[in-house]
């Protein structure tokens, strides 16, 4: 499953028309990315990116909250 979610996102930054040296930035925010198979695959991946986390236990179910408001309003 690791190795699928490297493969879409090596195609994802491919069909940008970038490089994966060129991503300065990674933003994680809890999920999966606090499990460390996948954090290090990131890292391993985007080399050049400075790892930038966010509210691991917070920022998902804010994101959430903050999507039902725009479609349930």
């Amino acid at each position: 499953m690791v190795a699928k979610l490297m493969s879409a996102l090596g195609e994802a930054i491919r069909l940008a028309g970038v490089s994966t040296h060129d991503i300065d930035a990674v933003f994680l925010t809890g999920g999966s990315t606090d499990i460390p198979l996948i954090r290090n695959s990131l890292v391993r991946l985007l080399p050049s990116a400075k790892v930038v986390e966010g509210d691991r236990f917070g920022s998902v179910g804010i994101g959430l909250a903050i999507d039902a408001s725009r479609r349930y309003a």
